[in-house]
């Protein structure tokens, strides 16, 4: 924080910032004036965020994209990055994903408290009316989500009509494989729409298809499931008629 200059500084022409690893994000964007700012690039990691943000407010009214890679054991992340949203009235690209290279990253993000704040977030209207505009970011064009249920997505294809393409990095447990053949059908009529709204790309199934399963749209029916379970009450239900026949 000391290397930080106490004076503004104004890079001449400065239209793209790459800032990773570091705690003081806010810092580094108030001292530099970057009014023709277009692009913008966050990486900070595992930084000290505050859970209460009350941050001046950055200049980034030119600002058209924004790619923000977020730590999957971020903590406070998010209310800092709605701050900033919140200050990029005319941005037309948005990529927040995770980038990590533990096998494990994507079970360590659904674990995080604030796993869904993202999105509602650029689901929320300005008023309660069904013609209202997003509060953020009304010109978004391009969205890449860190994970989003297609319930999310239907949410942004209808409120956003700017809205051209979305990617979802990470799908919502049980969106991938489905147990029920109505709800499976369900999700891929879902994902169809979807797709005649806005151009959707899912993360890979990482399930293959076996025996007894049907893939649509991405989305796996496991037939093989129900017919476990009733094998499996069946043989509760003979455990319980041996039991009655010894006693």
């Amino acid at each position: 924080m000391d290397m930080l200059p106490r004076t503004t500084v104004a890079p001449p022409g400065l239209k793209s910032l790459s800032l990773t690893y570091t705690d003081h994000l806010w810092e580094i964007l108030q001292i530099l004036d970057t009014p023709n700012l277009e692009r913008l690039v966050v990486e900070c990691g595992l930084a000290e965020w505050f859970s209460e943000v009350d941050p001046p407010s950055p200049v980034l009214s030119n600002l058209r994209e924004l790619t923000w890679y977020t730590d999957p054991g971020a903590d406070h992340e998010t209310p800092n990055l709605l701050h900033l949203l919140q200050h990029c009235p005319n941005m037309e690209s948005f990529l927040y994903s995770c980038k990590s290279s533990y096998a494990d990253t994507k079970q360590k993000y659904f674990r995080r408290r604030d796993v869904d704040d993202m999105i509602v977030a650029l689901s929320d209207r300005l008023n309660e009316t069904h013609e209202s505009s997003p509060r953020l970011c009304p010109g978004l064009k391009r969205l890449q989500l860190a994970c989003a249920s297609y319930e999310h997505v239907r949410e942004l294809a209808l409120l956003r009509p700017a809205l051209e393409f979305v990617s979802v990095q990470y799908r919502k447990p049980g969106d991938d494989v489905v147990q029920s053949k109505a709800v499976w059908r369900e999700k891929v009529e879902l994902i169809r729409w979807i797709r005649s709204k806005v151009e959707f790309e899912l993360e890979r199934n990482e399930v293959a298809v076996g025996p007894g399963m049907e893939e649509e749209e991405g989305v796996l029916w496991d037939s093989n499931y129900r017919r476990h379970q009733d094998m499996a009450g069946n043989f509760d239900r003979l455990a319980e008629n041996a039991t009655e026949t010894l006693r």
